[in-house]
């Protein structure tokens, strides 16, 4: 009777075919941030993010405008696909990512970034973005990603604008805040000028988008 071999050519064939599964699956773990699905036990957490003053402007409603259950449905409306980013250690929920009006036909869709407030500053929670950003050109038919910036924070993306971001449009006045208007700029990621930066140089450059913000989008 013959048993399965455990020979240098069965392992080496195995090593093969982990490599493989490895170029092929998504990567969702770096070195300080893991991006996991969103669970229904995040919504309290979520629901606080998004209610907080210094990121709850940039979400899709205004702080207290939306209930905990509510947050549910708002969540997930238009979304191509979200993760929260977790501490890679701790294993808390440090910020939240998402991919919402895509146009699979056409190839493009806008994302997004709310992070911990208490976090600014800090360069490694943007890993997740990056993460982010590699899972939807390798997962999805998308030539370019959009992302809304208000006028007041788009000086902090001074270090990806031209080489990495394209601006594309501003809508004027655009948003109230404070009873005061602003500007939304419209910047794009295109698929070949990500492939064509490094990891350590996309790194180096979103801590210092990091300095001067706490979240995009």
């Amino acid at each position: 009777m013959c048993g399965r071999s455990s020979g240098p050519g069965w392992a080496d064939t195995r090593a093969l075919n982990v490599a493989a599964e490895r170029d092929v699956m998504p990567q969702l773990s770096g070195r300080f941030v893991d991006l996991r699905p969103v669970a229904t036990r995040d919504y309290p957490w979520l629901h606080q993010l998004v209610s907080h003053p210094a990121t709850g402007y940039r979400w899709r409603t205004r702080p207290g405008t939306t209930s905990e259950e509510g947050l549910a449905a708002n969540l997930w409306a238009g979304t191509l696909a979200q993760f929260i980013c977790e501490h890679r250690r701790l294993g808390v929920p440090v910020g939240l990512v998402s991919a919402y009006r895509a146009n699979i036909v056409d190839g493009h869709a806008y994302i997004g970034v709310v992070l911990d407030p208490a976090l600014r500053g800090s360069g490694w929670p943007l890993e997740g973005l990056l993460l982010f950003i590699q899972y939807l050109f390798g997962s999805f038919r998308l030539e370019k990603l959009y992302a809304e910036v208000l006028d007041f924070v788009a000086p902090t993306y001074a270090p990806l604008v031209g080489s990495l971001l394209i601006e594309e449009g501003r809508l004027r006045s655009h948003v109230v805040l404070n009873g005061s208007t602003h500007d939304v700029l419209l910047y794009a990621l295109y698929r070949a000028d990500w492939h064509g930066v490094s990891r350590r140089d996309l790194a180096r450059r979103a801590v210092g988008v990091s300095k001067g913000q706490s979240s995009v989008g």
